[in-house]
């Protein structure tokens, strides 16, 4: 049997055991409902219309169901009847063409059915609230006739009748308005909840069988799909087109492959060529520096040579004397070409230097600078 046929079956045993209750009781009922025939008559359509919507709600969902087991057995899908399936129809069509479809699209189809059964709920939701609204309304209703009943009883009541006999009959005609007004409290709240309660029962019931539906449905679908996804693999697999496509596409990502693997492996060896050139290139400079450092170590035992030699030097002839030293064995001339080749020396020196720091520097900045662009150009894809 099917889950909504079910559930049909399970709101028509509440409606035929209420109306088998009301009719045991049907005297009280009628004397009870004739207390506001207007209010208790609303009150009753309104439960006879929620239960009858709330019925066919779950009949609805028979067609509902033979559409989907049809579509997707007989893989041919037909616009249903309902409108909620609407984005199931799009979606198994996308199926069935072998249009790509992602899992989000799945979930959005399936949110959206979720959200429209829903949605058809919220009329059932509001009459069980507007029942309950009724009854109170009718309870106030009938506590205001009543107040105001018994507040007139009081005024009325008089103790100057001199007979007590006609003093109870004009009370007992008096109290029969209060206890009107409380048979239409007490019936408005009775009928006004005891629908609220049917409905809201019904209302249950289409729930469970719509929860019962959707959750056969996400079943079903998600396996169509897994149907339809072997389906196609196994035919694009069993096709020669496929293959020859598959191994020309292979051998095209291995050719570029290799032609990268290739290019790594020349800018691998160009940067290590250019750091092997950067190590050489260091080892000059400090061969530079170290004769830098001998050519000072040089400049230095000669200048402590002159000044030896200036302190062997017979001084100047003074005023105070008047005559001059004896002479030396280094002459004045011997002294100042001496002077002059030192200086010679020492300034050579100094451009040669200079002269060879500049050019390693130069080195080491394009070697640097090639490095640098190899390696940025290696790590650019």
């Amino acid at each position: 049997m099917p889950f909504s046929v079910f559930y049909a079956l399970r709101i028509l045993v509440l409606l035929i055991c209420t109306a088998l209750v009301g009719w045991l009781l049907h005297g009280t009922l009628v004397t009870a409902f004739f207390n506001n025939p207007i209010l208790n008559g609303l009150i009753l359509c309104l439960l006879i219309f929620g239960c009858v919507r709330n019925l066919i709600l779950v009949l609805q969902l028979l067609p509902a169901t033979k559409w989907v087991f049809t579509s997707l057995k007989d893989r041919k899908i037909n616009r249903p009847t309902s409108a909620f399936l609407t984005p199931l129809y799009f979606l198994l069509e996308r199926l069935l063409s072998n249009t790509p479809t992602s899992v989000e699209m799945l979930q959005n189809a399936m949110e959206s059915i979720s959200i429209r059964l829903d949605e058809r709920r919220e009329t059932s939701r509001y009459l069980t609230g507007l029942l309950i609204f009724l009854g109170l309304l009718g309870t106030f209703y009938g506590l205001i006739l009543t107040v105001s009943s018994i507040s007139e009883v009081i005024n009325n009541l008089s103790l100057e009748v001199e007979n007590i006999s006609t003093m109870f009959t004009h009370l007992k005609s008096g109290l029969a308005k209060p206890l009107y007004g409380m048979g239409t409290a007490f019936s408005g709240s009775m009928f006004g909840l005891a629908g609220a309660l049917l409905v809201g029962f019904t209302d249950l019931t289409v729930g469970h069988a719509q929860n019962r539906f959707f959750n056969m449905l996400e079943d079903q679908v998600a396996l169509f799909q897994q149907e339809e996804n072997i389906h196609n693999t196994s035919s694009l697999q069993g096709s020669p087109h496929y293959i020859q496509a598959l191994l020309e596409q292979s051998s095209e990502q291995l050719g570029n492959l290799t032609t990268l693997l290739h290019h790594i492996e020349q800018d691998r060896l160009q940067n290590t060529r250019l750091l092997f050139e950067i190590q050489k290139n260091v080892l000059s400079l400090t061969h530079t520096m170290e004769n830098v450092v001998q050519i000072t170590q040089q400049n230095a035992i000669i200048q402590q040579h002159v000044l030896n030699t200036l302190q062997q030097t017979p001084p100047f002839p003074t005023e105070e004397t008047g005559h001059t030293p004896p002479s030396s064995p280094l002459t004045l001339a011997t002294l100042s070409a001496q002077l002059d080749t030192l200086l010679h020396y020492m300034t050579s020196s100094q451009k040669e230097t200079s002269q060879e720091i500049q050019a390693e520097i130069r080195l080491q900045t394009k070697a640097l600078t090639l490095a640098l662009d190899s390696l940025h150009k290696s790590s650019t894809p």
